[in-house]
């Protein structure tokens, strides 16, 4: 992060004056998929509530974790655009020059990467391991053969992230493509399905202003999921 803040600012003095601070609401919606996808951990959020040895520090940890998330997100996209400005590439190490630095920030990045994606699949796998498991002829392969279930579980994971690498390596823009995540997925788990849910379970509890408190949320949602995924689709 430093050395990626470091070439940033080596750049401040020559191109600062003719950046533009607001480039048009043309761009708002792209951004804003691209936002959501970043802050979208809701999958995680219960297993790491569980994992926690003491839960009711849980919003306390939660909240510091979006706090410093922000400030990092913020950082990045300021010194990027003030550094870069529509030159800037999708993924900002694209951006850094040829040399032991950049070389540093990409094997940095890699490392990262593999130890944070066995977190992001943790839900995934505990999903799909479950109904395996389950599985009238899964168990009865495990009752015939040893170990069979050790090696069958591994094979859903090395399937799984195999599938996933290949169509990583098939996507044409990462930036477009997370801002269409962020429009569909990202933004029915974190605005329509909650409001919805929350509707269909305590709607007969609920006091008027929370109900259209949810009625808002599901329409914003809905309107900015929809008007994003257009914009990702055909901009």
């Amino acid at each position: 992060m430093a050395i990626v803040i470091k070439e940033d600012f080596q750049l401040f003095k020559s191109f600062f004056k003719t950046r533009k601070a607001f480039n048009g609401a043309l761009g708002l919606p792209f951004a804003s998929g691209v936002a959501v996808f970043c802050f979208e951990g809701f999958s995680l959020t219960l297993p790491l509530e569980a994992s926690m040895s003491e839960r009711g520090k849980f919003q306390w940890v939660l909240s510091c974790a979006f706090f410093g998330i922000t400030l990092a997100y913020i950082c990045f996209g300021i010194f990027g655009y003030l550094a870069y400005g529509d030159e800037t590439k999708d993924i900002i190490t694209l951006n850094l020059p040829h040399n032991w630095s950049a070389a540093a920030v990409k094997i940095g990045l890699c490392i990262a990467l593999a130890f944070t994606f066995p977190i992001m699949m943790h839900p995934i796998h505990d999903i799909m391991e479950g109904k395996l498991k389950s599985s009238g002829w899964f168990q009865k392969i495990c009752y015939n053969v040893q170990s069979a279930e050790v090696f069958g579980l591994l094979g859903v994971r090395m399937l799984m992230v195999a599938v996933l690498a290949t169509l990583a390596s098939y996507i044409p823009g990462f930036g477009a493509f997370i801002s269409l995540v962020g429009s569909t997925v990202c933004a029915l788990l974190s605005f329509v399905l909650p409001a919805l849910f929350h509707l269909t379970l305590m709607g007969s509890h609920l006091k008027p202003w929370q109900r259209i408190l949810d009625y808002g949320v599901l329409v914003i949602g809905l309107v900015f999921a929809s008007y994003g995924t257009y914009d990702s689709l055909f901009d």
